[in-house]
């Protein structure tokens, strides 16, 4: 019989099942709990399914309370996947049915974002997928593998006078003062700079920063990476416009792909996209491959509010508006209401 907990595993105990379980990724450790807390004061409800006392699967959500977009528990806010992890189809069940059970008594929207096609009767949107790449224990073997328009820039971005390398955590004003500008020259709101520092605190050495500097040693390029169970994802990352010119992404992107290779990971992740976008077609011209996202949403009250991003009518309408912000209020306000889109 599985009896349900709510937030009552230890960091330990929660990490130790994730950690062993195939499917899991860095969005199921423990670790959010507290950087989502600390960050932005949001209610953890870390789901717990308990078969004769020993954990046999975990569902992590998060409530995001906002006035301007209502009541959503995500799984997991601001991250691409997340979901049930369990042993057992009648433990996913029991998970499900606690996920519902407590949007009825928040009143509270629920998404459940991962990559398992599994039907749980919930409204499911495809629209987008995460795109996979394999990695080669011998970067040079990578490189030969990789498509020749791709090859090509990675060679011509090696002539242009970049120095890239990773970075230590407190020179995480390098990486946010990047990410910070090409978010608002994106049009979106950006975190604040404390999630990206209680990250680095929370997980050490599976997350950290790498930099892309020019011949005049300025920053151009920043990203911050994870690494859980043989996949390498780079979730955050960014380069100014105004450096275009000198491919430093494409720079940025291949030193940690190498290194990767270099250290044992097998997978590269380069994130979320819509098939046929800019972004999903860089990722594939490197060999990259779409992995389906499965997005499921139950909602109290029947209504489904769908998710904020740049595709969405409302988001380009937002993302024109915030374009034309001076950079120091988007950085101001930007935090406060970045902290309520879930995605």
């Amino acid at each position: 019989m599985i009896d349900l907990k709510i937030n009552s595993a230890s960091r330990a105990e929660w990490d130790s099942y994730v950690l062993a379980h195939p499917d899991s990724t860095f969005a199921h450790l423990y670790g959010w709990k507290e950087v989502i807390r600390r960050s932005y004061g949001h209610e953890p409800f870390y789901l717990e399914a308990w078969d004769q006392g020993r954990l046999s699967g975990v569902l992590p959500l998060v409530q995001i309370k906002s006035r301007l977009f209502g009541r959503q528990m995500a799984s997991m806010p601001y991250l691409d996947t997340g979901g049930c992890l369990a042993d057992s189809i009648e433990a996913t069940r029991e998970l499900v049915n606690a996920a519902r059970e407590l949007a009825l008594r928040l009143r509270s929207e629920v998404v459940l974002r991962s990559t398992d096609p599994s039907d749980i009767g919930w409204q499911t949107s495809t629209g987008k997928v995460t795109m996979h790449m394999g990695l080669n224990p011998d970067p040079k073997a990578l490189l030969k593998s990789i498509p020749s328009e791709r090859r090509n820039r990675i060679r011509k971005s090696e002539n242009n006078g970049l120095n890239v390398g990773f970075i230590a955590p407190g020179e995480i004003e390098r990486f946010y003062a990047v990410f910070s500008q090409n978010m608002k020259d994106l049009g979106s709101p950006v975190h604040s700079k404390r999630f990206f520092t209680e990250i680095l605190s929370a997980f050490g050495e599976n997350a950290g920063l790498i930099a892309v500097n020019d011949s005049d040693g300025r920053t151009v390029g920043a990203g911050l990476y994870f690494r859980h169970r043989g996949v390498l994802s780079l979730p955050w990352v960014s380069c100014l416009r105004s450096a275009f010119k000198l491919n430093p992404n494409i720079s940025l992107y291949w030193k940690l792909i190498a290194w990767g290779c270099e250290t044992g990971a097998e997978v590269f992740d380069f994130g979320r996209s819509t098939p046929g976008s800019g972004t999903f077609e860089f990722k594939r011209q490197w060999g990259a491959a779409p992995v389906q996202l499965y997005w499921r949403r139950f909602n109290p009250n029947g209504k489904i509010t769908g998710e904020l991003d740049s595709d969405s009518a409302k988001g380009r309408l937002m993302a024109s508006a915030w374009k034309k912000l001076p950079l120091c209020v988007a950085n101001t306000i930007g935090p406060a209401l970045r902290k309520s889109i879930s995605l």
